[in-house]
């Protein structure tokens, strides 16, 4: 049975947030109308395989002997994150203009990932029976406690504590904490590699709206610690100096 839900909004949010970016950093001339277009053309993307795998898991084709035997838990939630390298590889607009934004709005980018405290939501599911408890307790309790991380440090200022080094171990803890997700999963579905039987299981993560978490949601917060992670190295490596003062930026040169 399918429980209330905030991955809808979540995901709504994520990309109402990127909009809010892109077109602030355009107004402020940071980044010209392609890399603009670009932006719209990447969330409108990521938005269809939102639709698609929402589509896929109403129909129930995610409920089949076919789909488990595809082993889909080491591969559907890295979907977002391949379209995503894609996309970067193919358009240099696209890579500046989100390099450009992740290096000015350092502190926005920060914040963006305290929406990670939903995670909690799941340990709640795990008590009433409706989601598994492996997953909950390996990567939703570290999910939500980087959430928190997020919120502290955005809403304080200490990002700039961090400094562009810290900034970049942050970011990649983010990503760390979501790194067992794929192999949790697979484990917890039918198949060779089925580990975890008590249910509910893997399964429960492809009923909607609960698969909006590992096919968009998870990977698209960890796509955003990886972009700002590369955006602040690249302009460290070309201005050394840390970030200071409180503007929601790391000042030196944005990266080309």
């Amino acid at each position: 049975m399918n429980q209330p839900s905030t991955l809808p909004f979540l995901a709504a949010a994520l990309g109402a947030f990127w909009v809010w970016l892109a077109v602030g950093s355009f107004r402020h001339r940071w980044i010209g109308p392609k890399g603009l277009a670009w932006i719209i053309v990447w969330l409108a993307a990521l938005g269809a395989w939102g639709l698609t795998t929402s589509h896929l898991a109403i129909a129930g084709d995610y409920e089949t002997q076919m789909f488990y035997s595809l082993l889909p838990g080491l591969w559907l939630p890295l979907v977002p994150i391949a379209l995503t390298a894609i996309m970067v590889l193919a358009s240099p607009s696209l890579r500046h203009a989100l390099l450009t934004i992740a290096y000015r709005r350092t502190r926005a980018m920060v914040l963006i990932h305290a929406l990670r405290i939903a995670a909690l939501g799941s340990l709640y599911k795990v008590y009433i029976g409706a989601f598994p408890a492996f997953f909950a307790y390996f990567v939703g309790l570290p999910d939500f406690l980087f959430g928190l991380s997020a919120l502290a440090l955005g809403l304080s200022g200490k990002w700039n504590v961090l400094g562009p080094r810290g900034l970049i171990v942050w970011n990649l803890v983010g990503i760390a904490v979501i790194l067992p997700a794929p192999f949790l999963i697979q484990l917890g579905l039918p198949g060779p590699f089925h580990t975890f039987t008590s249910l509910p299981d893997g399964r429960a993560l492809f009923e909607f709206p609960m698969v909006l978490a590992p096919t968009l949601v998870v990977t698209f917060f960890i796509t955003l610690n990886a972009i700002q992670a590369a955006a602040v190295w690249l302009g460290n490596g070309a201005d050394a100096h840390a970030p200071s003062g409180g503007h929601d930026e790391l000042k030196g040169s944005a990266p080309a």
